[in-house]
């Protein structure tokens, strides 16, 4: 059953299967956007937590200095010198986060630097037990304004991470869904080419169903007149040469005639009677033969068999189980044709110095094999018009619900096996 689809069909899916294909390498351009968003994202996000740790740390330095030179108490001054060193750690992980974000190095350095100074001044103060020199209003303006900026970058860029991811699903979504209508399409467009070529094969089988019926029934046909025919040579055209065949033997049977050459002509048209007598029934017998419809197919199969070794003076032995059941007619009938045939094959072709016929049956099936030793054929021409005969022998298998094969190579003779199901009847009321 042929399954291919159409060139417009095949363009079809061809350019859905492309649109995929750029809808999916979209949705991964728009994916890794949205992966590098991210990246930038977190970066910003690690920057500004860092700048809050320098605000901070400013403040607690800023609040233990005040209470050290308020107080004096040197556990004031050693808290401050502690948040001092965390402002310390801040400054170089603000430079790791800054360089991660490409900032210029003037934006860094505008921070660092102050950091250093106004730890410096802390440091001096703490050790001096004055107030420092500078206060750190400076450095929390640039701290504060570069916050905000970068609070703004990292908005834009976690807008970006949405807007690509929000790209991605629907390039996905339109792939998945140009996929699904891709295959709907080619599911349907294969249903209608499998409907299509379902009705072109129930065509092809009804076709085939008229021919076996109509080859069925002039075989039916031809059997029939061949029965006719043989009923009148037997009946009618050898009760002539009969009655010729008594009155010429009467005419014998009186007194001597006085004309020696009207004796001998009496004695010759006797005997060409009894020659019409043994034609008639031996056309009889092979038109139909008459031991075929009243003894079965055995008996037939050896009268052919010894026919066939008395016309062509090669030996034919015939062969089959005792008790045999008889089959249907038309079964009966289209392995006798089938021998026939075979037999007269061998007789024209073969060169064959050994012939067999074998009938074998089983409870599921009948086998007849008729095997020659001659010089065999190549069964690639059975397929060859000269090869008819052959041919007409599946045929006619074929039409008695059985099949027949062959079995032959140049050189080493040949097998024709006819196998006729036990438990299926003939397709038609007559296989021949």
């Amino acid at each position: 059953m042929d399954l291919r689809i159409g060139w417009r069909e095949a363009l079809i899916v061809g350019v859905a299967l492309s649109g995929i294909l750029l809808a999916f390498f979209s949705a991964g351009k728009e994916r890794a956007r949205a992966t590098a968003a991210s990246d930038r994202y977190r970066a910003c996000d690690e920057f500004l937590a860092r700048l809050g740790a320098i605000e901070a740390g400013l403040d607690k330095a800023g609040n233990s200095l005040n209470l050290f030179l308020l107080t004096r108490d040197q556990r004031h001054a050693t808290a401050c010198n502690a948040a001092l060193e965390e402002m310390r750690q801040a400054g170089a992980s603000f430079r790791s986060a800054a360089g991660k974000l490409g900032l210029p190095q003037t934006t860094v350095e505008g921070i660092t630097d102050p950091l250093r100074r106004s730890l410096d001044l802390m440091t001096e103060s703490i050790e001096s037990g004055r107030q420092p020199s500078e206060d750190n209003a400076g450095l929390r303006a640039k701290l504060e304004s570069l916050g905000h900026e970068w609070k703004a970058f990292r908005q834009v860029h976690a807008d970006e991470e949405d807007a690509s991811n929000a790209r991605a699903i629907r390039n996905t979504m339109a792939g998945g869904a140009l996929a699904f209508l891709s295959l709907l399409y080619s599911v349907f467009a294969l249903s209608s080419n499998l409907g299509q070529s379902r009705r072109l094969l129930l065509q092809l089988q009804e076709h085939d169903r008229r021919y076996m019926l109509l080859a069925q029934r002039l075989e039916h046909v031809q059997e029939q007149e061949r029965s006719t025919l043989a009923r009148a040579i037997h009946d009618e055209f050898g009760q002539v040469l009969t009655a010729i065949k008594m009155d010429i033997g009467s005419a014998q049977r009186m007194p001597p005639a006085q004309d020696a050459a009207l004796a001998a002509r009496l004695k010759q048209a006797a005997a060409l009677a009894e020659d019409g007598v043994r034609m008639a029934r031996r056309m009889s017998m092979e038109l139909r033969p008459a031991v075929l419809d009243h003894m079965g197919l055995l008996p037939a199969l050896e009268w052919l068999s010894r026919e066939f070794q008395r016309r062509s003076s090669i030996p034919c032995l015939c062969t089959a189980p005792a008790g045999q059941t008889r089959l249907p007619l038309a079964s009966e009938l289209a392995l006798f044709r089938i021998a026939q045939e075979a037999l007269t094959n061998i007789a024209r072709h073969a060169h064959a110095t050994r012939v067999s016929i074998r009938l074998e049956a089983s409870e599921t099936r009948t086998v007849l094999d008729i095997v020659d030793d001659g010089v065999g054929f190549d069964l690639a021409l059975l397929d060859d018009y000269r090869s008819i005969g052959l041919m007409g022998m599946q045929e006619r298998a074929r039409a008695a619900g059985a099949r027949c094969e062959f079995f032959s190579t140049p050189g080493t003779g040949t097998t024709v096996r006819t196998i006729v199901p036990r438990d299926k009847p003939p397709t038609g009321e007559s296989a021949c």
